[in-house]
């Protein structure tokens, strides 16, 4: 058998799955904590804030999609899909990671942590070791 067909690493993807939907909700419901993964401050004039909430909306939207993808491979679909989507969502927080390094000046360790992991993970179950 095959280790990408092994039903631990599904499991690991649906953990990662659910983390990503947590911080998806979180980034929609309360934008203020949100924007701390980014190591900004939440702003406090009103244009800005309307410009962070709208930003931090469509961050956690984007968070929600990524973990309903990987739900839906996971229970519904086969280890290849899964994996390309794990390793898509790797490689958002690598982007994630980048643009908190280059842009904002610190905090891709928050995104850099786990995204190695994701994209181990996503690339073995893509290539069906």
């Amino acid at each position: 058998m095959a280790v990408s067909s092994s039903p631990v690493l599904r499991y690991i993807c649906l953990a990662f799955a659910t983390i990503f939907i947590g911080f998806g909700i979180n980034a929609i419901v309360n934008p203020t904590s949100a924007s701390s993964f980014f190591e900004l401050s939440y702003p406090i004039l009103p244009d800005q804030r309307k410009l962070a909430n709208t930003l931090l909306f469509v961050y956690g939207a984007r968070d929600v999609f990524m973990g309903a993808a990987i739900y839906i491979s996971a229970l519904y679909g086969n280890t290849t899909a899964l994996g390309w989507m794990v390793l898509a969502a790797g490689l958002t927080a690598g982007a994630d990671g980048w643009a908190c390094k280059y842009i904002v000046g610190a905090g891709e360790m928050n995104h850099w942590g786990y995204a190695p992991i994701l994209l181990v993970l996503g690339a073995v179950m893509a290539a069906g070791v």
